[in-house]
């Protein structure tokens, strides 16, 4: 497998963030309430084990009003250029899933950019409500639902 997903220490995804998502804003941009929680979850990507090409970040976060009790976050969600479309994001999204499930956690839910509605709802994201406005572009609110019960 040319792509694996770990945890990572908030350093290195705030890095990443800054490289690869908010580099062209400002620092506070890329610092997220929740980040240094003892629940909060950093993964990285790396390419052959070594090259480090993406992150994203599981936070403790059920305070939106569409989100149900029990749900986390999923932010921060970065692949670098190159690497898009190879695979990496997959691997980084299948690791937040298994995590979360581990977790029993009730759904997942995030805020994502207009152009990456097409690869969340590939996992089961569904898209609700209308767009925000954010520094960053157009925000779309998706969730999804985890179910941790195993059939027998």
């Amino acid at each position: 497998m040319l792509y694996k997903a770990t945890l990572i220490e908030f350093t290195q995804a705030f890095k990443g963030r800054r490289t690869w998502l908010h580099a062209d804003v400002d620092e506070s941009v890329s610092h997220y309430p929740g980040d240094h929680d003892s629940d909060a979850i950093h993964v990285g990507v790396f390419f052959k084990q070594t090259l480090f090409v993406g992150i994203g970040s599981l936070l403790p976060d059920s305070n939106h009003k569409l989100v149900r009790p029990g749900a986390w976050r999923v932010r921060g969600m970065a692949i670098a250029p190159e690497h898009r479309g190879h695979g990496a994001g997959a691997v980084l999204m299948q690791h937040l899933l298994a995590i979360a499930k581990q977790k029993g956690r009730s759904g997942l839910w995030l805020t994502g950019r207009e152009d990456s509605t097409g690869f969340y709802k590939k996992f089961g994201f569904e898209t609700q409500g209308k767009p925000v406005s954010h520094v960053v572009g157009k925000l779309f609110f998706m969730q999804m639902s985890l179910s941790t019960k195993t059939s027998e």
